[in-house]
């Protein structure tokens, strides 16, 4: 491991070695944690392979622009006027993303909600109520405001996913194929447009499973849902909790685990069960009942007409 620091006595950058090396053997520094844009910027190379890394390295930008949005113009001029520096137009906020929600998601999806309020008037009620934020950078609404906002929030957020996409002259699949015939500098360029564009579909399959959700309403299927498109380990509470979490009590999802729900639906299954035997047990002494004639509390109206009918034979008989 080679480290440097700077010397304040001899004003000169030192490097320190901190292992064993051989007399003329090669000194290596490592370049740390970092995606192929900061590789290529600092260091003018990238590296392949960083999507199959078990962490997020691979980054990009996408800007949240108002094209579409519910009175346009009249965003466009409240964003001016909340903009700390004096500005004369509207400029789209960027945000970084990588494969993993995190800040700068979360920070995407509140200003996206701001962005689909209906009414200008409506967004300064928000805001007067502590619900949104005009002086966040950007302005935005940290909590989910109703279903209605937040399934407009997600289908602006998956447009700008989309667009972003859209806006490369390839798709993924042709960078991938295009790698094995270039090298250095050219080698590196697609590598970075590759990563880019791995990002970008992380997130649109992410907000397509988020927007379906909120949508059918159906919170239940949240969980199952995510782990099917994007893996069993970017779908805990931990690592999602926009879906665990924020849209799954949005949606009115129980404090109730997925094992006990289960559970209660089995023991519900379980208890119908003995309800249904009493049920045909009663149904079945009514119909033997039926077949056996009147009650024996009856016999004796029969016997009293039987009694009659004897006596009058035997006077006739007289």
């Amino acid at each position: 491991m080679l480290e440097w620091v700077f010397n304040g006595s001899t004003n000169t950058l030192d490097y320190w070695v901190r292992e064993n090396v051989s007399a003329g053997g090669e000194l290596l520094i490592s370049y740390g944690t970092k995606s192929n844009a900061e590789y290529l910027l600092h260091y003018g190379f990238a590296v392949p392979g960083l999507p199959q890394r078990n962490y997020s390295v691979c980054t990009t930008k996408v800007p949240v622009d108002l094209e579409g949005v519910p009175d346009e113009e009249g965003k466009r001029k409240w964003l001016i006027k909340a903009s700390f520096s004096p500005v004369s137009d509207y400029e789209p906020v960027e945000f970084q993303l990588t494969t993993l929600w995190d800040r700068n998601a979360e920070r995407m999806m509140a200003h996206a909600r701001l962005l689909v309020i209906p009414t200008i008037e409506e967004l300064t009620q928000q805001i007067s109520r502590g619900v949104c934020d005009k002086y966040g950078v950007p302005p935005q609404c940290p909590k989910t405001l109703s279903v209605a906002n937040e399934v407009a929030a997600l289908r602006r957020c998956l447009r700008v996913v989309q667009t972003s996409l859209a806006a490369y002259p390839t798709k993924l699949e042709q960078d991938e194929a295009l790698m094995p015939t270039l090298d250095g500098l050219p080698l590196s360029m697609v590598l970075l447009r590759r990563d880019e564009k791995f990002v970008l579909r992380w997130w649109e399959r992410f907000f397509s499973v988020a927007l379906a959700a909120a949508e059918e309403t159906r919170p239940g299927k949240i969980a199952k849902n995510c782990q099917e498109t994007l893996g069993e380990a970017k779908c805990t509470p931990e690592m999602n909790p926009y879906m665990r979490e924020t849209l799954y009590h949005l949606l009115g999802g129980e404090e109730t685990s997925e094992g006990t729900a289960h559970y209660l639906e089995f023991f519900a299954a379980c208890s119908l069960v003995p309800l249904a035997l009493i049920l045909g047990w009663h149904c079945s002494k009514r119909r033997r009942s039926s077949r056996a004639g009147p009650p024996s509390s009856n016999g004796s109206q029969y016997e009293s007409n039987a009694r009659k009918a004897s006596s009058a034979r035997k006077r006739r008989g007289r």
